[in-house]
Formats: C-alpha cells, structure tokens, sequence
C-alpha cells in the first residue's frame, strides 16, 4: 500500500477566528507570529482561569495551540532527537488533556467528540504515546456517532480511521453512511469520499473493479477532481489490475 498522508482541518476556533485570521498571511514572519501567538495563547488561559467549567475554552485553545504548534515546538531545546522527541510528545498531551478537560466537562457535545477525534487521528500514535500503531481516535468518532448519528462528517472520519487501522471491511461500512447522508449540496466532500472509498476498495480489497467504479462516480460529481486532487488508485492503475486479474 503507498504512503498516503491522512490529515483534517479542524472547524474553525471559537472565539479568535478574527485574530487566527490576520495570522495566515504573516506565516513566515516568525517573529511577528510568535509575538500574537503567545497573546492570544495568555488570552486563553486568562479567559479558562476566569470561567473554568466552560468546556469550548479548552476546545479552542487545543485546536489553537495544535494549529500553530510549531511556536511551542521551536522553543524546545534540547540536546538529543530522543529528548526533543520526548518533549514533543508531552506537548502533545498538553494539548490532548485540553480536550480530555472539554469531554469531561460537556460529555454530550457531539462535536467536542469529533474534534478530539481528528485531533488523535491527525497526530497519530507516534507522536502522543511513542507507538507508530497505536490509533485511539475510532472511539471518539463512535461517541460523537452515538450522539448525532446524521452528521456525514463523522462517519466519514472514522472511516479514514479504520482505514489507517487496516479494518477495510469496517471503513467501507462508514464510508457508504458518510455518502448516504452527504447532502447534495456537499458535492465536493461527496467526491472526496468516492475517492476514498476507492483508496479502501483498491489496496485494501483488492476489489479494482469497486475502486474504478467510485473513481468514475468521484469525476462525475465533480470532473476537475482529478486536476484539484489526485486520485488514489488512479484510474489507469484500476484498469491495469483489473486486466491483470483476467
């Protein structure tokens, strides 16, 4: 199977989406960026130390500090790649038990779920536990599942999950509710997800016939696809398996 980088963008921050904003631009003006990091990073602490039972402050300093990490990064000094890895992984976890805090605290909030969710996804096992297979973000998608059973979004992040996790079988389950429930309007994301269900049916299944077809539907909802994303297992790769198998 090829190497293929899973990643999610988190929904947008609760309450600095306007600062988080005039940030984007000044991505390589470092100095700059770190000074409005740590602002809005005290800003936080300030405004959870002020109102500690409110569980969206520590979702949204999460997702802040995990989407500019490498400010906290770059301050780690240290003298070995075990001791930075190992530093690195606590502020992982820094960052985790600010969602842990959230769930405990709003344990119904579907979307406090999902998040934590592709946050454990996206960083992986290697970095929090120091374990490349360790994944532990299926259950966070199951609760937020469990809670609101008609988001698409859901269904279709666990199917990545699964798919990270080798369980094919499982991922094209949820990959087939992610589209069920994928309304019209979602038609790119919809592409998205015949595309990945491709990925599954392909070098999961082997089923090349399955993958071809789901390529086929991808460019027919959306027929810039294959130019925007490239389509994994391409369409030509599809064919020549299903020849081969002949």
């Amino acid at each position: 199977m090829p190497f293929k980088i899973y990643y999610n963008e988190y929904p947008p921050s609760i309450g600095n989406a306007g600062e988080e904003e005039n940030l984007k631009p000044l991505n390589y003006d470092y100095e700059y960026w770190d000074n409005h990091y740590w602002d809005i990073i005290s800003d936080l602490n300030k405004k959870i130390e002020d109102d500690a039972d409110n569980g969206s402050l520590y979702i949204e300093r999460a997702i802040f500090r995990d989407k500019f990490f490498c400010n906290e990064i770059n301050a780690i000094e240290s003298e070995t790649i075990r001791e930075y890895n190992l530093k690195k992984r606590r502020k992982y976890k820094l960052i985790l038990a600010d969602f842990e805090d959230a769930l405990y605290l709003e344990p119904d909030d579907d979307l406090y779920w999902y998040q934590t969710g592709l946050f454990v996804q996206d960083v992986g096992g290697a970095e929090i536990y120091g374990d490349d297979h360790i994944n532990l973000s299926i259950p966070y998608f199951t609760n937020a599942i469990n809670l609101n059973s008609r988001d698409h979004k859901y269904f279709y992040s666990r199917a990545i999950s699964y798919q990270i996790s080798n369980k094919h079988l499982e991922a094209i389950k949820d990959f087939d509710m992610a589209i069920s429930l994928n309304p019209s309007k979602g038609e790119k994301h919809k592409a998205d997800y015949f595309s990945e269900r491709a990925f599954t049916k392909g070098y999961g299944l082997k089923d090349w016939e399955g993958a071809l077809n789901d390529n086929l539907q991808a460019l027919k909802i959306d027929p810039d696809y294959e130019l925007d994303w490239e389509l994994i297992p391409s369409i030509s790769e599809c064919r020549r398996n299903i020849k081969n198998s002949v």
